[in-house]
């Protein structure tokens, strides 16, 4: 189990999507409500120390074309016994020990548990939820409909409060001053605006943020872009307002989004402006050195290097150096690993 400040992104593979981007926001300074997660190790532990995971194994081994319509309901049992099996000792006080920490001077906290990576395109989430007790029923719960697929689970505490609002980042000066007019007179209008401000710097495009405030303190609970994105590939994308064509889609390493001119590189010329974004055949420890203060790089390969990069980055797209020509401005959307041609604004 893991506090978003003692996540990084080379966690990702344990905690999920929601969750590191959870801890970059800790990281940057954005009030979150505290919060935990617990990894999908946790999980596969659960798994091993209940023998159910030879359980899941078997039906694993029968998938075949001819049975593929039928083969969830396979699982149907094991989603059951799940349900019904206790969490094994070690690990129930491994969690009553995290829930105790989290809870404080509390004793049974609202929290919010929900699911760190979509299930079927969607999260599971709980509100609401009181007690160690009832938290373990939720945890087995989302465990259950996760069984081919291990997901992480975030636990994090709901904020109650009647003091709460809506601001949104492209003009937080105006958003703020507004949520103090029609709010409640303790509404800080300079600490919402320097946090807009500090997520709009963060994803780039403007976005729309809840918040609460419980004893004079600004707790932001959901931040959703302003502006639509259409994340199918074949179909035009909307940012701000503009219709971009996505080029090209690649495996992000850093969830941040960067525009730049493109500049090819290759082993006759390794030099790149920190304005431009870096397009390559691959990525090694030679390469990296003398491109990382590129904008932004794009490569064909370089999979096996991506904890290793810093800089925003996009992995794995085909035929990168033949699509983008030098000078060519491009947008890369590090949430989605998409392409666009054109900058953001």
């Amino acid at each position: 189990m893991l506090h978003f400040s003692k996540i990084y992104k080379e966690d990702l593979e344990i905690v999920g999507k929601k969750a590191v981007e959870l801890a970059r926001l800790t990281w940057l300074g954005v009030p979150l409500p505290d919060g935990f997660v617990i990894t999908t190790s946790f999980f596969d532990k659960f798994l091993k120390q209940t023998g159910i995971d030879m359980k899941i194994q078997e039906i694993q081994k029968l998938n075949h074309p001819s049975i593929a319509g039928s083969i969830e309901k396979l699982f149907d049992p094991i989603k059951k016994q799940i349900l019904h099996t206790h969490i094994p000792e070690d690990l129930v006080l491994e969690l009553h020990k995290n829930y105790k920490k989290f809870a404080g001077e509390f004793k049974h906290p609202p929290l919010n548990v929900f699911s760190s990576s979509p299930f079927n395109g969607k999260s599971i989430l709980f509100h609401n939820v009181k007690g160690d007790s009832n938290l373990i029923i939720k945890i087995k719960e989302i465990w259950s409909l996760n069984i081919s697929k291990p997901v992480a689970i975030i636990v994090q505490k709901n904020i109650q409060s009647k003091i709460r609002g809506r601001i949104t980042t492209d003009d937080p000066r105006l958003s703020a001053s507004l949520a103090g007019e029609l709010g409640f007179a303790s509404v800080p209008t300079k600490d919402l605006e320097q946090i807009a401000r500090k997520i709009q710097k963060h994803f780039y495009f403007p976005q729309e943020i809840d918040y609460v405030i419980d004893k004079n303190k600004i707790y932001i609970t959901g931040i959703k872009p302003l502006t639509k994105i259409i994340v199918d590939s074949s179909k035009p994308v909307i940012l701000n307002r503009k219709i971009r064509k996505v080029l090209a889609k690649g495996i992000p390493a850093n969830i941040q989004i960067v525009t730049g001119a493109v500049k090819l590189i290759n082993n006759y010329n390794l030099s790149v402006k920190n304005s431009e974004i870096a397009v390559t055949t691959d990525i090694n420890n030679k390469i990296y050195n003398r491109i990382k203060k590129a904008k932004g790089i794009i490569s064909v390969s370089g999979l096996h290097f991506k904890k290793s990069i810093k800089s925003p980055a996009i992995l794995g797209v085909k035929n990168a150096t033949k699509l983008l020509q030098n000078g060519t401005v491009v947008t890369l959307n590090g949430s989605n690993g998409e392409i666009y041609l054109g900058g953001i604004i």
